[in-house]
């Protein structure tokens, strides 16, 4: 076994260092992995591959990214787990003050943990031998363009991956510090719908872009919606999504309006986890018309202005519940109750009550945008009293 493993690591350092027969550092290592057996992927922070020897196609990076997010020693320097059949190893490196996680799976089972590990070390000293850089993420690259609005860099680094911009198709945040969940449920995500994303993390969040299946296959709004849904509980976040973009044009406007509306719109639907481009939408004009001030905004609030009459409690029960039965339950009753824990009785009476105070159908359709907007700029208003009044109380 020591004679099987001391043949194992020359035979690797052989490869990884000769100079002579390759001509790159990530040559070198396909020779080394494939003449011993093994395979080697290294990753940027966010997952995306920056170099990658692949000597098999039966175990996908998806599996190998998955076995470790769900490994329970992941925070460790060096995790070993089980991956099917094969014994993998996982390693995290720093380079140039970058964060990179070398990853190695072995196609037989013949290695030991130990084995893995000292390869692992020799393929990152020879990296550094070889004064080796991975390449740039240009995935993430191309992410950090869009979400800033650079045009003409988000067309060169598109260019460079090979992509084109019809295939583009969701633009989505993450926010967040905790940035490992979030990866972590994207990465599942990818691997069960077999997607593919671009992706950036940071502080602040995940953002990516996710690119149109393959084949014939085709997602609609709603089924955006519910596999957001799905990644949002995983991660446990709120999640922005816009799709259908085919462009980096639109791509562009996309993560300029999450960018705008995120502090907002959590205000205006504080029950929901995902938002999608009709909440956004929304979100984005009641920005607009709360800043301006002027007319447009007094035409919307002058809606449920009646509510404010009376005593101050009783109109602001009114105003909590139609805001609640209109925003949040989707004009149900039965929802409206159990958000506000009160009788639905009591909404009924309430809501018969705020038709007669207004004096119009509150459920017919022509009457419903108009409503939507007066209630959405009320959260906003009145989440921005309470924030100033925290402040001077601080």
């Amino acid at each position: 076994m020591d004679s099987f493993s001391n043949n194992l690591i020359s035979n690797t350092v052989y490869h990884l260092l000769n100079f002579e027969k390759y001509s790159s550092f990530p040559a070198a290592l396909y020779g080394a992995a494939e003449s011993n057996n093994f395979q080697v992927v290294l990753f940027t922070k966010e997952f995306n591959v920056a170099v990658i020897a692949e000597t098999r196609h039966d175990t996908t990076v998806g599996d190998l990214i998955n076995a470790f997010l769900n490994s329970e020693e992941k925070n460790e320097q060096s995790i070993s787990f089980g991956n099917g059949m094969r014994f993998s190893y996982w390693r995290t490196i720093d380079m140039d003050s970058e964060k990179y996680h070398l990853a190695l799976i072995d196609n037989d089972g013949q290695f030991s943990q130990d084995d893995l590990g000292k390869i692992s070390e020799i393929i990152e000293l020879s990296m550094r031998m070889w004064n080796y850089k991975p390449e740039r993420d240009i995935a993430g690259e191309f992410v950090r363009a869009v979400r800033r609005g650079n045009r003409s860099l988000a067309y060169t680094l598109l260019e460079e991956m090979g992509l084109e911009e019809k295939e583009l198709d969701v633009a989505f945040y993450l926010p967040g510090p905790l940035a490992e969940g979030s990866l972590e449920a994207i990465i599942e995500f990818e691997t069960k719908y077999e997607l593919r994303t671009l992706k950036l993390s940071d502080q602040d969040g995940v953002a990516g872009v996710v690119m149109k299946p393959s084949g014939n296959v085709e997602f609609k709004e709603e089924e955006w919606h519910c596999l957001l849904k799905q990644i949002c509980c995983k991660a446990n976040s709120k999640a922005f999504y816009i799709d259908s973009l085919e462009s980096v044009e639109n791509l562009c406007r996309a993560f300029q309006e999450i960018s705008e509306t995120e502090a907002f719109i959590q205000y205006i639907f504080p029950h929901r986890f995902s938002f999608s481009k009709y909440e956004i939408a929304l979100a984005s004009n009641v920005v607009s018309i709360t800043a301006e001030s002027g007319n447009i905004k007094r035409n919307y609030t002058d809606l449920i202005k009646p509510l404010m009459g009376g005593s101050e409690g009783k109109g602001r029960q009114l105003i909590e519940t139609l805001e609640t039965f209109v925003l949040d339950a989707g004009l149900s009753t039965a929802k409206t109750a159990r958000i506000m824990e009160i009788h639905a009785n009591t909404v009924q009476y309430r809501l018969k009550k705020i038709k007669e105070i207004i004096g119009v159908d509150i459920s017919s359709p022509t009457k419903i945008p108009g409503l939507m907007i007066a209630l959405s700029i009320a959260r906003i208003e009145r989440a921005a009293k309470i924030s100033e009044r925290n402040v001077r109380v601080r």
